[in-house]
């Protein structure tokens, strides 16, 4: 599924999202890094703006209805 450094990318569909990629050309507006603990839990390790970042269990990410994955 995943491993530690993979990286997610994302499309928002929030019009800040949208606007971004429209002004920087790019088919993403956000990522994240894939951190794998020997526990199998899989988390995302994302910067949110400032100096916040969000540290998220991979299962419930998939749980926001604004997000698809394919696995």
């Amino acid at each position: 599924m995943a491993d530690t450094g993979d990286l997610i990318l994302f499309r928002g569909k929030a019009f800040e999202a949208k606007l971004q990629r429209a002004v920087t050309g790019s088919e993403f507006d956000h990522v994240a890094i894939v951190l794998k603990y020997s526990t199998s839990d899989i988390f995302i390790m994302e910067a949110l703006g400032g100096k916040i970042v969000r540290k998220i269990l991979l299962s419930e990410l998939k749980k926001c209805g604004d997000l698809n994955f394919n696995n």
